[in-house]
């Protein structure tokens, strides 16, 4: 009886994770302007999400005091939250530009702006500009 109990109890537990897995998480509305798809805006939304967990580069070069300051920026990578996107306007057929919010400094710059470009394999950010509160 107690090994039925705890194989149910771990059956729900493996049915609980793999339905949270598998379930879309929420996600907030967002505004688009032009004429984007939906793949389209979620290969744009993976660019800007990649261009702010890579920025900036954790090596650099190679000196002492790119070594000593590599784990902080680690841990500032793989800690920051990714980036709210509220607003995508297609300018063209080959540049978006997109305005969100970035989690990671909300005090300082309380909106972002990312230039966002269609390349050869797909959309790539290759500005992202800070805007002040006005």
């Amino acid at each position: 009886m107690k090994a039925k109990v705890i194989i149910g109890a771990m059956l729900l537990l493996v049915t609980v994770v793999v339905s949270l897995m598998v379930a879309p998480r929420p996600e907030e509305p967002i505004q688009v302007l032009g004429a984007l798809s939906k793949p389209e805006i979620a290969d744009i939304r993976k660019a800007v999400w990649y261009w702010s967990k890579t920025h900036p580069p954790i090596l650099p070069d190679l000196s002492a005091k790119s070594f000593l300051a590599a784990p902080g920026l680690m841990l500032q990578r793989f800690g920051r939250p990714t980036p709210k996107i509220f607003k995508m306007e297609a300018r063209n057929q080959g540049f978006v530009a997109v305005f969100g919010r970035s989690s990671a400094d909300e005090q300082t710059h309380r909106y972002v702006f990312w230039c966002v470009f269609r390349g050869t394999n797909g959309w790539l950010a290759e500005a992202e500009y800070r805007l002040a509160d006005q």
